[in-house]
């Protein structure tokens, strides 16, 4: 069983103003999912880029993280 957890959310890129949609993590268990644990270390886990433009945004959304 999955204990991590990803929800897809509508965003608009600052930049060109177009709408796309992005993943982001809201539960990470670190055992099962290394990848983001290292994401979070470097504080990267929110960020997304827009597909068009390449402008990069950070999402601020809560996440609950299990070492």
């Amino acid at each position: 069983m999955n204990h991590s957890f990803s929800q897809s959310a509508d965003l608009t890129c600052p930049e060109c103003h177009r709408a796309f949609t992005a993943e982001l993590w809201l539960i990470v268990d670190a055992a099962e999912r290394p990848d983001l644990l290292e994401r979070i270390r470097a504080g990267t886990l929110h960020d997304v880029t827009c597909p068009d433009v390449h402008q990069e945004m950070l999402h601020a959304s809560p996440i609950y993280h299990h070492i």
